[in-house]
């Protein structure tokens, strides 16, 4: 029940500790095609909320948790925000395991190769 924004630059020492407790990242960019921050939220299992082209550049092992909103849209990116913190509960979502994700990667090529 309690709303930080943290408008400035993050050492990289002090990010994982924003992570950890975030319920939510937004990411209302209203220029720009990616975000390094959107990424490492989602390896947290963290829901972003991020303007369309922001949104575009997630990878799609991430997008199942990502909210898209029209960029400038200030209407649309409240009612997202609202509706996102207003679920109760989670589901519990485990960091990306590199070893399972990497035979996964591994086997999609081999599929394509065939």
């Amino acid at each position: 029940n309690q709303v930080i924004i943290e408008d400035r630059y993050l050492p990289d020492a002090e990010a994982h500790l924003y992570f950890l407790s975030a319920d939510v990242l937004v990411a209302p960019y209203t220029a720009g095609t990616q975000s390094a921050v959107t990424a490492l939220a989602g390896s947290y299992g963290i829901p972003v909320i991020a303007s369309q082209q922001i949104a575009d550049g997630i990878s799609p092992q991430g997008s199942s948790r990502v909210y898209r909103v029209p960029p400038g849209e200030a209407d649309e990116l409240a009612k997202v925000i609202r509706y996102v913190l207003n679920i109760q509960e989670w589901e519990k979502i485990d960091p990306p395991d590199p070893i399972k994700d990497w035979g996964r990667m591994v086997r999609v090529i081999e599929e394509i190769a065939a």
